[in-house]
């Protein structure tokens, strides 16, 4: 393995970290707004749509660089979900 495709697929990695991390998060902020909202089901359409459409675009780009770029990408993009899930994990207090 090349130098050149070492430094693909830590990019295409990083790229998928940060279409992860812009997917989730936004989910995130839109789960938090539903309750503030005078329409919830255009928030959560509209947001889902935008979410899923530049996310979309990132892994279009991804794809052109072959299927272990792909791969890669949807690596870092899980990644990205595993490291939020358990940061906004709820905290449970243990009754004494």
């Amino acid at each position: 393995m090349e130098l050149s495709e070492i430094y693909g697929l830590s990019m295409a990695m990083v790229l998928g970290i940060g279409l992860g991390l812009f997917y989730f998060g936004g989910l995130w902020l839109t789960v938090q707004a539903v309750s503030k909202v005078n329409q919830p089901i255009l928030l959560t359409l509209g947001s889902f749509m935008g979410r899923s459409a530049i996310t979309l675009v990132g892994f279009y780009f991804l794809i052109d660089g072959g299927w272990q770029q792909l791969v890669a990408g949807l690596v870092g993009f899980i990644l990205a979900r595993i490291i939020l899930v358990k940061r906004w994990q709820p905290v449970v207090e243990k009754e004494m």
